[in-house]
């Protein structure tokens, strides 16, 4: 039962990470947006977050801080999937 809800799991990310890409091509949206739209967008706490801890890439465009919206997205849903635990193997 536990392998069936993992694998739901797994199908259920794949077909947002399709859907998204779908999105993406049938509406296209500039993919590089301004950080007080990211903070909108994302959350200020966790736009913040991810500058201070140097996991967002960012660079500046004129006097605009801009950020990747699939970078975003990407660790957005980084941060959603659960720790796997790791064993190790005796031998």
């Amino acid at each position: 039962m536990d392998n069936y809800m993992e694998i739901k799991k797994r199908l259920m990310q794949i077909s947002e990470t399709a859907a998204d890409g779908i999105i993406r091509r049938c509406m296209p949206m500039e993919d590089e947006i301004s950080e007080s739209e990211a903070r909108r967008l994302y959350g200020d706490k966790w736009v913040r977050k991810l500058k201070k801890d140097g996991r967002a890439h960012w660079h500046r465009k004129g006097t605009m801080t801009a950020y990747s919206r699939a970078e975003l997205d990407r660790l957005r849903q980084e941060e959603s999937e659960p720790a796997k635990l790791m064993f190790k193997s005796r031998g």
